[in-house]
């Protein structure tokens, strides 16, 4: 499938965001937003901050990419920007290359656009201190409604990565048994991940029985016992373009009390996905999903109840919780994800990728796990 710049970004929202901004550039800084203007993952922009890879967004004019020189070669090879600058770690400041070709541009003096939660306050003070003439606004709110409406390329690409990742589960689930660690069981999950073609997993939650109330647990050296619920929130990277699924299952024949709380999981969130219309706000989706949970007895455990779907699988404005109110969109990617108090020690939750389209919601996942999967 053809991957550029004419089929990755919405056109139109970038124009919109100009045109409300009143802005002469957008500065991209975010790994998020370098690979959604780029078309390149730069995976050490995230565990090496420092290392900040830039994409100028001009009102008018190409953009252009600026990396540091030892993903230079990246940046040229797997992107569809021509205009790729480069500068040397530690001896040059990416700030100090970014100001040269922004003078270059005639933009110093400009509105620029600049990601506030992402550019650390130390790089703030020196791009301040390297364009005083220049105008620096916060354009965050700008950059994420640029990227909620995805694209078509975009859609499928997620898409494939999600089921991809729900076949990988459903593969090492039904070869998993009863006696093996959440260890083993989340070491077999990897591999099918890698099989189906991630380039590895990207989050990791495999918890059983008790360890099911931790929502970020870390697979231990539990035991899968008779009884036992076992529950996964995990993700794998293809590219760039990450999933974020949840599922449940049991470990043996389930208990009349855990089937009964399945289904109230699973039938609130289908309920709540079906109203998730155009003109919904996300703060009514989730009152609708709390008070879904009390009509049955349950008690609703999360802040939020899902979440725009983020290049590189993050978490992205804005998030289904009540203090959101800003309307559900057509062509809004969103996960899903409510979860459930089953006694003390014990949280159902359940997660699927869902499109949001002129009519109805479209849910994109491939396994409909109405009942929980039996380990036997």
């Amino acid at each position: 499938m053809k991957t550029s710049r004419e089929v990755m970004v919405n056109h139109d929202e970038v124009r919109r965001a100009f045109e409300e901004s009143h802005l002469d550039a957008l500065i991209a800084v975010s790994p998020e937003n370098t690979f959604y203007f780029s078309g390149v993952f730069v995976r050490t922009q995230i565990s090496i901050r420092e290392r900040l890879a830039l994409v100028i967004v001009p009102r008018q004019g190409e953009e252009t990419f600026i990396v540091c020189n030892i993903e230079e070669s990246l940046a040229r090879s797997q992107g569809w920007l021509p205009d790729v600058r480069a500068y040397v770690e530690y001896a040059q400041s990416p700030l100090e290359l970014l100001a040269d070709v922004l003078r270059e541009r005639g933009l110093a003096g400009g509105r620029l656009g600049f990601e506030e939660r992402f550019l650390s306050a130390a790089y703030y003070r020196e791009l301040q201190a390297r364009l005083p003439q220049a105008t620096l606004v916060v354009a965050d709110p700008f950059f994420i409604r640029i990227r909620n409406i995805k694209t078509p390329a975009q859609i499928e690409l997620f898409t494939s990565a999600f089921q991809r990742t729900e076949q990988a589960v459903w593969n090492a689930w039904t070869a998993s048994k009863p006696g093996e660690s959440e260890k083993v069981v989340a070491e077999r999950m990897v591999q099918e991940m890698i099989k189906t073609g991630a380039d590895g997993p990207r989050h990791m939650t495999l918890a059983v029985g008790e360890n099911t109330i931790h929502p970020h647990a870390r697979p231990s050296d539990r035991a899968l016992r008779s009884g036992d619920l076992v529950l996964t929130d995990c993700g794998a990277v293809f590219g760039g373009y990450c999933s974020d699924i949840a599922r449940m299952g049991v470990v043996g024949k389930p208990s009349r009390a855990q089937v009964d709380a399945y289904k109230a999981l699973y039938d609130t969130q289908r309920e709540t996905i079906a109203m998730m219309k155009p003109g919904v706000t996300f703060s009514q989706a989730f009152t609708f999903c709390k008070e879904a949970f009390a009509r049955r007895g349950y008690v609703m455990l999360n802040p939020q109840i899902g979440h725009n779907l983020s290049l590189l699988g993050g978490h992205e404005d804005p998030l289904l919780h009540p203090f959101a109110h800003e309307p559900i969109r057509p062509g809004m990617l969103v996960c899903v994800e409510p979860s459930l108090e089953m006694g003390p020690h014990t949280r159902l939750h359940f997660e699927d990728l869902v499109l949001i389209t002129e009519k109805d919601p479209k849910i994109l996942c491939w396994w409909d796990a109405k009942e929980l999967l039996v380990f036997q």
